[in-house]
C-alpha cells in the first residue's frame, strides 16, 4: 500500500519532466499493532533519514488512516511484545469480531456519521501482553564487538539453509529497499517514465557495483547484512528502537524454514508434474516435513504401485500419468503402505488439477 512493488515517480519528455499524480482518494487500512508500528519505522527511513523527504511515500501516508484489528497474539512465530510493537495509539477505528458480529470503537470523529444508526455496545481495544515466544536482543556496545560478530561462524549455517529467494524481505513490513528503472515509451529514448521498483538485499546482484563487483556473494553474508540492519544499524542510526517489529512474517514465508529448522533434515515431495507441448502441468505437494527414511521407504513402493496400474505389463508412462490412472487415493494407499511417517510429516489429503492441467485423458483408461 505505502510501498508498492512498482510505482511511477515521474514522466519525462526531452528536457522536461512531470511528477506523477498523487492518490486522491483517502485510504482506510486494516492493520494490526505490529503493522502500524512497522509503518512508523518506514517513515523514519523515508522521511527522516538525512535531509531528504520522500514525497512519494509521504503523500500516500498523509492520506492514510488505520482500522486497528484485534490481535490474539499471533502464532508461535510472533514476538511483538519483545520488540515493543504490541501497542499503538495511531488508529481511527478499532474492530473485533465476536462470533458473527463485529464490535467497533470509533476514535476519529470523521467516521462517527458512518455508524450513527448502529447498535451501541461497550468495546475498547485490548493489546497483547504476552506471546508464545519471547526474544531478548543483546545490544552491541562497540565496533570491536560488531566486527567480531560479523565473523561469527553461525552465519555460515545460512549457506545451507537459505536459497536467497527474497521471500523474507518481500513480506517484511519494515523493508524499504528499492531500485529505479526507466521505461522508454517509443523509439525516442527521451520520452518515458521512471519507476521505483522493489528490491531485496537477499537476492544476488542487489549490491552489484560498477565493474560488476558484488560485495556480498553468499547467502550467509546477505543474511548477516539484513539481520544486523534490523537489530543494530537502525537503532544506532535513529536512537529509538530496533527496526524489527516481531510480526514473524519472515518465519512463515520462508520456503525452506531457514529460521526454525531443526538439526534433522526434512524433505518435501512434489509429484504429478510433467513437461511436454501437449499436456504440461506443475507438480503439487504430496509430502512435507518428511525424513530421509520416509522418502526412501516411499520410493521402495513405487515399483509396486506402477505394477498395479499397468497390470504388470511393460508400458512406458510418466509417473503423473500413472497417478491419473489409479487416482490419487489409490496412489496414496499403495505408496505409503508400510511406511512409518515421522510425527512432523504432513500428507496431502487430496490433490486436484485444473481441467486444463488434466486434459490428457488419453492416459486414463
Amino acid at each position: 500500500m505505502l510501498t508498492p512493488i512498482n510505482e511511477t515517480l515521474f514522466y519525462f519528455v526531452e528536457n522536461d519532466f512531470k511528477e506523477s499524480s498523487a492518490p486522491q482518494k483517502p485510504i482506510l487500512l486494516f492493520a494490526r499493532p505490529c503493522d502500524i508500528n512497522a509503518i512508523q519505522v518506514q517513515s523514519k527511513i523515508y522521511e527522516e533519514n538525512g535531509e531528504f523527504l520522500d514525497i512519494y511515500f509521504s503523500r500516500i501516508k498523509n492520506n492514510l488512516k488505520f482500522v486497528l484489528m484485534d490481535c490474539n497474539g499471533g502464532d508461535d512465530t510472533c514476538f511483538c511484545v519483545s520488540m515493543d510493537s504490541n501497542t499503538t495509539n495511531n488508529w481511527s477505528i478499532a474492530i473485533k469480531r465476536v462470533e458473527n458480529e463485529y464490535l467497533l470503537c470509533v476514535k476519529d470523529n470523521e467516521f462517527l456519521p458512518c455508524f450513527e444508526n448502529c447498535e451501541q455496545a461497550e468495546y475498547e481495544p485490548e493489546f497483547v501482553h504476552q506471546n508464545s515466544i519471547s526474544v531478548h536482543v543483546n545490544e552491541i556496545p562497540n565496533k570491536d564487538v560488531l566486527n567480531k560478530l560479523k565473523q561469527h561462524p553461525l552465519w555460515n549455517e545460512y549457506d545451507k539453509r537459505c536459497i536467497a529467494c527474497g521471500s523474507c524481505t518481500v513480506c517484511c513490513p519494515t523493508c524499504t529497499c528499492f531500485t529505479t528503472k526507466d521505461i522508454i515509451f517509443s523509439e525516442n529514448p527521451k520520452v518515458g517514465e521512471r519507476k521505483r521498483v522493489y528490491a531485496s538485499c537477499q537476492i544476488e546482484g542487489f549490491d552489484k557495483m560498477a565493474g560488476q563487483k558484488e560485495i556480498r556473494n553468499k547467502a550467509s553474508e546477505r543474511m548477516r547484512y539484513k539481520l544486523l540492519h534490523k537489530f543494530h544499524d537502525y537503532k544506532e542510526r535513529f536512537k529509538i528502537r530496533h527496526m524489527c517489529v516481531g510480526c514473524g512474517e519472515c518465519v512463515r514465508a520462508c520456503p525452506t524454514s531457514a529460521w526454525t529448522r531443526k538439526e534433522t533434515p526434512f524433505y518435501r515431495v512434489i509429484l504429478g508434474g510433467r513437461t511436454g507441448r501437449q499436456t504440461p502441468r506443475a507438480g503439487k505437494m504430496f509430502l512435507n516435513w518428511a525424513t530421509e527414511d520416509v522418502i526412501l521407504n516411499t520410493l521402495k513402493n513405487w515399483q509396486k504401485f506402477s505394477a498395479y496400474v499397468m497390470d504388470n505389463k511393460p508400458e512406458y508412462l510418466h509417473g503423473g500419468h500413472l497417478i491419473d490412472r489409479a487416482g490419487y487415493k489409490k496412489f496414496k494407499e499403495i505408496i505409503l503402505d508400510g511406511v512409518k511417517l515421522n510425527p512432523e510429516c504432513l500428507v496431502a489429503e487430496n490433490i486436484f488439477w485444473n481441467e486444463t492441467e488434466y486434459r490428457s485423458n488419453f492416459n486414463v483408461k
